[in-house]
Parts: structure tokens; C-alpha cells; sequence
């Protein structure tokens, strides 16, 4: 609870000194780009509520193609429709289109979903929420575990070569959240320098000198996992181990209002 504390406190000193910076806007007055429950819809990119199909739903034709084993399963609540599953061993959802720059924020974004994990790890070390970062290259990779460890993890990587992947790195346990659907949201601001994971609502974690520029490589968007050649030439997916439930991306830092009201639809 204090850690909780203080990272709100750095998060509110850092918002108000960038002096009113349009990435990280006050809530949005009601009935002003706001959907049916109340959710703000600005700057929203895309959507996948995996209502039973991969569909992309603001229209971007960001439509995702599954590999292997994805089903889906009942989502968030039992009025939320679908959630698609992966079994951890094998399968993704990839996402690819001529509008895929719309997944390549520049300056600014906000990364939501939820999760309901039923093992800490996957059969790879590493279990991929989100990537869109081809062999650890520049862009962003979230992850349900990292090195095998019991991390929810999420790295922003830039200047990547053959030699070293520097990145900002946001890490936190991931065992109080097996087993129960967790409301997941990172946002990302580069004229702040912020990077910020929030849980549920709350902010859970921060980086306050993010050095990430908003950088990317690789030509696909993955949801589930992503395809890895081992060097011993195994193909892996690095699955995660979970349901996940309405992703959305926006292209601006939302600010804790509005995310707390994502976590709390429905």
C-alpha cells in the first residue's frame, strides 16, 4: 500500500510539472468521446473484444489471424461476451495490414486488457501478452513472464543491435493475479519520460526517465505470443498461459481517471 502510495504521488508531480502536456489529458467531459458505458473512445486506435472472432472493431481492418491452439472462453464477467484462451505451449494471434502504423505510437500510448492466468509461467521462459518487437528488436514487448521468472514484465526497447538491447523495464510478481481476471494497463509518454503500469485501476509501478523514443521494427503485432527460432532451429511460440479479454490501444497517455474507469466497465 505505501509503495502504491508513493508511486501515485510521482506519477501526479510528474503529470502537473509537464504543464499540461496533451499526452496526458484530464478526464473527458461526459458525453465527449465517450462510448456506451462511459469509457472514453479518444484517441482510440484499435479494439479486439474477441467476441468470438479476432475482429478489429473501429473499423482500422487490423484484423487478427490465429496460429495453432486459441479457443475461446467466457470473458471478463458473465455479461462481457468472449475471451480468447492460449493453452501456454503454442498458438498466437497475428496481427498484420497496411494500417499497421497505427500500432507503432510515436509519441505517446495507452496499453489496455485484461488477464486471467492459470500458471505463473508458460512452457517458454518467456509468455508474450503483447509484442510487437521482432527478436527483441526496437518496439514493445509485455510479457506474462520473463526468464522464467514469476514477472509480469514489459520492456520498451530502443537503439537495439547485434550486441545489446537497452530497454526501460517495468517488473512486478505475477502470482497475487493467477487465477482471476486483472485489469492490465500501461501507458507511455515520451515528452513526460513516463512509463506507468497500472492494476486494476491503481498505478502499480513507474518509470520516471523513460529513454524509450518510440521506435519499432518488425512488421507484425502479436497477441498471445510470438514465434521464435531456437538455435537449435525449434520453432517456438512462447505462448502465455492465460485469457485475455477487450484489448485496446490508444495513442495518448490516459490519465488515472479514465483508466480507472476502464478497469472498472462492466
Amino acid at each position: 500500500m505505501v509503495q502504491n502510495i508513493v508511486i501515485i504521488c510521482v506519477v501526479a508531480m510528474l503529470l502537473v510539472s509537464c504543464g499540461g502536456d496533451t499526452t496526458t489529458p484530464a478526464p473527458t467531459p461526459p458525453g465527449q468521446d465517450l462510448d456506451e458505458h462511459g469509457i472514453t473512445t479518444k484517441g482510440l486506435v484499435v479494439r479486439y473484444t474477441f467476441d468470438g472472432d479476432f475482429k478489429e472493431s473501429t473499423g482500422s481492418g487490423l484484423d487478427g489471424i490465429a496460429q495453432d491452439d486459441v479457443t475461446f472462453v467466457e470473458g471478463r464477467n458473465a455479461n462481457a461476451g468472449k475471451a480468447v484462451r492460449f493453452n501456454g505451449y503454442s498458438g498466437y494471434v497475428r496481427v498484420t495490414g497496411s494500417k499497421i502504423s497505427l500500432l507503432e505510437p510515436r509519441e505517446a500510448f495507452t496499453f489496455s486488457f485484461w488477464i486471467n492466468a492459470y500458471k505463473s509461467s508458460g512452457y517458454d521462459q518467456w509468455a508474450h501478452i503483447i509484442s510487437k518487437a521482432n527478436n527483441f528488436g526496437n518496439g514493445y514487448v509485455f510479457k506474462w513472464s520473463h526468464d522464467g521468472g514469476k514477472n509480469l514484465d514489459a520492456f520498451l526497447v530502443y537503439n537495439a543491435n547485434g550486441t545489446s538491447t537497452p530497454n526501460d523495464r517495468l517488473t512486478i510478481s505475477n502470482v497475487p493475479y493467477l487465477g482471476t481476471w486483472t485489469h492490465v494497463c500501461y501507458t507511455w509518454s515520451k515528452s513526460a519520460g513516463l512509463f506507468v503500469l497500472y492494476i486494476n485501476g491503481l498505478a502499480a509501478g513507474a518509470i520516471v526517465n523513460s529513454m524509450y523514443r518510440g521506435e519499432h521494427s518488425g512488421d507484425a503485432f502479436y497477441i498471445g505470443g510470438q514465434p521464435y527460432t531456437m538455435p537449435n532451429g525449434e520453432i517456438i511460440d512462447r505462448t502465455v498461459p492465460a485469457a485475455i479479454d477487450d484489448l485496446r490501444v490508444y495513442s495518448r497517455a490516459l490519465s488515472t481517471d479514465e483508466i480507472y474507469a476502464l478497469s472498472r466497465e462492466g
